[in-house]
């Protein structure tokens, strides 16, 4: 199919990439005809020096996790901050120019860089950390014609969670999308961890994505810091627009096996130690625990799932 996966990484992601990234091209590369690494080396200022002097290191690592990766349509590209990527970039989203930053110093240019860089007009964004369950081969395909059904709509996101056995969401509020399925929801704001994005759509609805500044933080910003920073996040310049424009997100499990996402929020020692026997048990089709059917944010109670089965 005519689409491209990207994602996003730093250096320093190799610590769960080399885990994740493989797991990524496993469960969508056969749905893509590219698959797009933009590998950003420009850390946050927000970073502790300590962290910020083993980047060169991490460098390495991640290259030789790169180096492994096997799809046709693979491409590395780092992010370029060039006079010309920049024009090409904002004049993709409709801007003059973008923020490097948010308000956060977490990242806006390396992500519209990425995805402007894809050679597809329909592009899956996904965080480096996310995980799938379900194992769907036909996802996207599915994604890319209830865009086309709904011109309202200009994201689409596999199902935030296990699905629940009545397909209720638990910990996020959407409207059932009946007409889909059961466990199909649409929300007004993005998630920029994962979207499938049509991005001609994108541009056409929602106008400039520009960063709006924030006048409310000129009390709290240095005056240094303000030029860089003083922006809103990526998510909230997106999720005011798709308000704005009665525009929608997706999100939803799909034919089955169906998919859906997990996301780490506590990346304690035991997630490290435990993250490949997660990830095969996500592809094996394992059953989820109770208590993280419906929930989006990895559940603890999964990592000792990992920890038990590795130890049988």
């Amino acid at each position: 199919m005519n689409a491209t996966l990207q994602v996003t990484l730093a250096p320093l992601d190799v610590r769960f990439a080399r885990h994740t990234l493989g797991h990524l091209v496993r469960r969508w590369g056969a749905q893509v005809d590219e698959v797009l690494l933009t590998v950003d080396e420009r850390e946050s200022p927000f970073r502790a020096r300590t962290e910020r002097a083993d980047v060169q290191r991490a460098r390495a690592d991640l290259d030789a996790v790169l180096g492994a990766l096997e799809h046709p349509g693979l491409r590395v590209v780092a992010v370029d901050r060039s006079r010309a990527a920049r024009r090409r970039t904002a004049e993709r989203f409709g801007a003059r120019r973008l923020p490097e930053s948010d308000f956060r110093g977490r990242p806006y240019y390396a992500y519209l860089f990425g995805l402007a860089e894809a050679r597809n007009n329909h592009v899956l964004h996904v965080d480096s950390d996310m995980m799938f369950g379900g194992g769907s081969a036909t996802w996207i395909a599915e994604a890319v014609d209830w865009l086309a059904r709904d011109e309202t709509l200009v994201v689409c996101g596999p199902l935030p969670g296990p699905p629940t056995p009545d397909g209720s969401l638990q910990g996020q509020e959407g409207y059932p999308y009946k007409i889909v399925g059961d466990a199909a929801y649409r929300f007004e704001s993005l998630s920029s961890r994962v979207f499938l994005a049509d991005l001609d759509r994108l541009r056409a609805r929602l106008g400039s994505l520009a960063g709006r500044r924030i006048p409310t933080l000129r009390s709290v910003v240095g005056s240094t810091l303000r030029r860089q920073v003083n922006w809103m996040t990526l998510e909230e310049r997106v999720s005011l627009a798709m308000r704005q424009t009665g525009s929608g997100r997706l999100d939803f499990l799909g034919s089955a096996p169906g998919m859906w996402s997990v996301h780490p929020i506590a990346r304690t020692p035991a997630f490290y130690e435990h993250l490949g026997s997660l990830i095969a048990l996500l592809e094996a089709g394992a059953e989820p625990t109770a208590a993280q059917l419906g929930h989006y944010d990895l559940h603890e109670s999964m990592i000792d799932l990992a920890a038990a089965r590795s130890a049988a």
